[in-house]
């Protein structure tokens, strides 16, 4: 019988051991300086998809033909990529593919350089406004913000209501600035 146990743990122990992490969750960067109309941590808009497979490993899922909307998850946080074709229009599913947006839910180590981070976002949501004074805005009914946009450098903030009264999480969202909307 101990032999059997001591068996067990062993060779549970070498499957643990041999068995590969899961690059989508080690990839993803925990914290890191995200850069309005630019950046997220370690992938750049306009960077190929060959190259964010390189950085954040495969993702948990893609959605759509052409692989058109990829999700990399770490712990509760997770982050999706918005790919465009090499030259505009839809993507092909390939390495040629390049970023258009990319948004991050969870992840309180992402900051923005305005000193944004989902974590501020949900305990203090005003400072979100006060972070991007040009950008315009949207509330709830009862004066929650619902939604912050700043066209000028590329962000977008939302905020959605959870299945309690008052509980929210926040999408964050980085996209090329354009001049006006």
């Amino acid at each position: 019988m101990k032999l059997f146990t001591i068996m067990g743990v062993v060779l549970g122990g070498l499957a643990l051991a041999i068995a590969p992490a899961d690059p989508a969750l080690a990839a993803v960067p925990s914290q890191g300086i995200v850069v309005e109309g630019h950046s997220i941590p370690g992938v750049a808009l306009g960077a190929t998809r060959q190259r964010v497979l390189a950085t954040y490993g495969p993702p948990a899922f893609c959605l759509s033909a052409g692989q058109a909307v990829c999700t990399w998850q770490r712990g509760t946080g997770a982050v999706s990529i918005d790919f465009a074709g090499a030259h505009g229009g839809n993507p092909a599913g390939t390495g040629r593919d390049l970023v258009a947006t990319a948004d991050w839910t969870g992840l309180p180590g992402w900051r923005t350089t305005a000193g944004v981070t989902t974590v501020s976002a949900l305990a203090q949501p005003e400072s979100v406004l006060a972070a991007y004074p040009h950008a315009i805005f949207y509330r709830f009914s009862d004066g929650h913000l619902r939604l912050l946009i700043d066209f000028h450098i590329g962000i977008w903030v939302q905020w959605v209501p959870g299945a309690a009264p008052g509980q929210y999480s926040v999408i964050i969202e980085i996209f090329a600035p354009t001049a006006a909307k």
